[in-house]
């Protein structure tokens, strides 16, 4: 079988015939079989502690908007974090993170190793918009980290979008 292209995966048909197909809707390359985006939902956030020792409590998921669900923070004080693996063969190129309002220069997109904990700034920008980040390839120790900073308890996430590609 020739080579395949980027995107594709070989795969058979039972009887030993092998073939390249695309990986997009359900097929084995990508982050759960999409090529396109890495979902995050609102559980997945982490506080970090500048709320102070006492003040810090975490994020609370939000449910008293009737018919919504998302997080919000503690303290205004804090910010809030996520972090995701890059799929192998692929690269991070746009983030977005879904508020209750838009929120200017709340979004740091940082490159991020898992291994030294070092983390190098990719890109900021505006909360409910499509942030060009620096891209960020796949890699041993290389992943995405995200933060948001809300500045107030009354505002919510309801999760975020990174656009991925095949490098």
């Amino acid at each position: 079988v020739a080579d395949g292209a980027s995107g594709q995966f070989l795969k058979t048909n039972g009887s030993g015939v092998l073939s390249w197909a695309a990986a997009g809707g359900g097929g084995g390359g990508g982050w759960f079989g999409s090529t396109t985006q890495i979902k995050v939902m609102p559980s997945e956030f982490m506080a970090n502690d500048d709320g102070g020792r006492f003040a810090f409590n975490g994020l609370y998921i939000e449910n008293d908007v009737s018919s919504k669900l998302a997080v919000r923070l503690a303290s205004a004080d804090s910010e809030m974090y996520i972090m995701k693996a890059i799929p192998t063969g692929y690269k991070a190129t746009h983030v977005i993170v879904y508020s209750s309002l838009l929120i200017t220069s709340a979004v740091t997109a940082f490159l991020y190793n898992h291994n030294t904990g070092d983390i190098t700034s990719k890109g900021t920008g505006d909360t409910n918009t499509s942030i060009d980040i620096t891209d960020i390839g796949s890699g041993a120790s290389q992943n995405i980290c995200i933060e948001v900073a809300l500045g107030s308890i009354s505002r919510y996430v309801y999760g975020a979008d990174i656009t991925i590609a095949a490098i």
